[in-house]
C-alpha cells in the first residue's frame, strides 16, 4: 500500500511537471491534451492527495496560458478537493489560487503571504502571484509599487531557487518599466528575460519577452526590426504563435 501511494503521488507530480514543461516550451495544445488525460487519471484513481495535487498542476497551466477563467474554476476545485478529503493545506492553496485570479492587489498580497510566510516553504506559484500583483498594481496606476513587488519577488524566487517563472517575472519588470516610460531599462529587462528563457529552453516565455522588446523598438521608431525578430522566434518552432 505504501509503495502504491508513492507511485500514484509521483505519477501525479510527474504528469504535472510534464504539462508545465510543455506549456513553457510553447506546446499548448499538447499540454491541454495531457491535462485532460491527467485529470481523467486522478479522478479515476480516487486518491485524495493525488487528486488535489493534480488539480494544483492544472491550475498552474491555466495562468501560464493566461486563461484566468479556467484558473478560477480550478482554484475552486482545489479548495473543494481539500475539503472533501480532509486536507486543510489544499483548502488554503485553493483560497490562495482563487485570490490570485483576481485583479485586487490587497487580495493577491494576502494570498502570497499565506503561502510564502505562513507555510514557510518554497512554492513555484509565488511567481504567479508576483506577476499578477504587479499587473494589478499597474492597472490602478501604482507603478512604484509594481516595480517594488517585482524586484522583491524576483529576489525571493532566486533565493529559493524556484526558476520556472524567472523569465516571466523579469519580463514583467520590463512591462512595469515600459509603463513608466523608462524604455532603456525596459529594453534591458526584456533582453535579460529572453536570455533567461533561452537558457531554460522556454520558447513561450522567450516569445513573450521578444514581443515586449519589439514594443520598445516600435516606440523608439525601430519598428523595422520588430516583425523580423518575432517571426524569427516563431520560426524556431514555437507552436503557440501563428501568422496570418
Amino acid at each position: 500500500l505504501i509503495i502504491t501511494f508513492f507511485a500514484d503521488h509521483s505519477a501525479s507530480a510527474s504528469r504535472g511537471w510534464h504539462i508545465a514543461a510543455l506549456s513553457a516550451l510553447g506546446y499548448l495544445e499538447r499540454a491541454q491534451q495531457a491535462a485532460r488525460e491527467m485529470r481523467a487519471f486522478f479522478e479515476q484513481l480516487g486518491h485524495g492527495q493525488t487528486h488535489a495535487q493534480g488539480l494544483m498542476f492544472l491550475f498552474l497551466h491555466a495562468p501560464v496560458c493566461r486563461d484566468y477563467v479556467q484558473a478560477e474554476e480550478l482554484a475552486r476545485d482545489v479548495k473543494r478537493a481539500g475539503e472533501r478529503h480532509g486536507l486543510p493545506a489544499y483548502v488554503v492553496f485553493g483560497e490562495y489560487f482563487l485570490q490570485c485570479t483576481t485583479m485586487d492587489p490587497a487580495l493577491i498580497t494576502q494570498a502570497a503571504a499565506a503561502v510564502r510566510d505562513a507555510f514557510g516553504f518554497k512554492c513555484m506559484t509565488i511567481g504567479l502571484s508576483v506577476m499578477r500583483l504587479a499587473h494589478a498594481q499597474l492597472a490602478v496606476g501604482d507603478t512604484k509599487a509594481a516595480l517594488a513587488v517585482v524586484g522583491s519577488g524576483l529576489e525571493w524566487l532566486r533565493t529559493q531557487e524556484e526558476y520556472y517563472f524567472e523569465a516571466e517575472v523579469v519580463r514583467t519588470r520590463g512591462d512595469v518599466l515600459y509603463a513608466m516610460d523608462d524604455l532603456a531599462a525596459a529594453e534591458t529587462n526584456y533582453e535579460a528575460a529572453i536570455s533567461v528563457a533561452r537558457s531554460h529552453k522556454a520558447r513561450l516565455f522567450e516569445l513573450r519577452a521578444t514581443v515586449g522588446l519589439c514594443r520598445v523598438w516600435q516606440k523608439q521608431n525601430r519598428a523595422a526590426a520588430s516583425p523580423a525578430e518575432v517571426r524569427r522566434m516563431a520560426d524556431k518552432g514555437c507552436p503557440a504563435v501563428t501568422f496570418s
